[in-house]
């Protein structure tokens, strides 16, 4: 193990609920690769401004317009309907049609009209809907394994909660917000060696 004197220190911008369901988990493998590496995570959903702030790379959400950066797509931003096995049980079903779950208690962080474009792809047009913007990633997916509603909730974010049956998906169709979680840095700026390390490790886990 390298000594503190010795280490690197890795200034990373991540989204906040990305670095906690997806960054965080996998991090112990590159601490593992890279002991001289001291990996330090700043929590914004924004990429740094490289010329004002010591940060080194990111991982952050947005449309991917952002003027002096190079960035890779690394996460999809599109949402699904998500239940609590719980309240599932409760209803009595083993799944839901659109019709039920259109006349239960919803969930968005985004825009209602994403509920909306859900239900036109299934061919349904209700008139009106019992949704309540919860506008942060972790409160709706507190709010929907406690089981109060069902949740419009990012599609490439809930493998392990459905693999682990915390959670079960309601439907294959999705809606994509126009938001995607990009890996970025500076094109002004070159990579230094720890962020391309930084940079290889994060592209091989998300599998590009």
């Amino acid at each position: 193990m390298a000594g503190s004197a010795d280490r690197q220190i890795l200034n990373v911008s991540v989204a906040p609920y990305f670095s906690s369901q997806w960054l965080t988990p996998r991090l112990m493998r590159f601490t593992m690769r890279h002991p001289e590496i001291d990996v330090r995570l700043h929590h914004s959903y924004h990429p740094a401004d490289h010329r004002r702030e010591r940060i080194d790379i990111g991982v952050n959400w947005g449309e991917g317009r952002w003027p002096g950066v190079d960035k890779i797509k690394l996460v999809d931003g599109s949402l699904t309907p998500i239940i609590s096995p719980t309240l599932l049980a409760r209803l009595g079903a083993e799944t839901l049609s659109p019709e039920r779950i259109a006349a239960h208690r919803l969930f968005y962080e985004f825009d209602i009209t994403h509920w909306f474009e859900w239900f036109r792809q299934e061919g349904v047009a209700p008139r009106r809907l019992d949704a309540q913007r919860l506008s942060d990633s972790h409160a709706l997916r507190r709010a929907v394994l406690d089981g109060h509603g069902i949740g419009l909730f990012f599609s490439s974010l809930i493998g392990e909660d459905t693999e682990g049956a915390n959670l079960v998906r309601l439907s294959e169709k999705s809606v994509h917000t126009g938001y995607d979680y990009y890996l970025n840095y500076s094109s002004d700026i070159e990579l230094p060696h720890k962020a391309k390390l930084f940079k290889r490790f994060v592209l091989e886990e998300a599998g590009i």
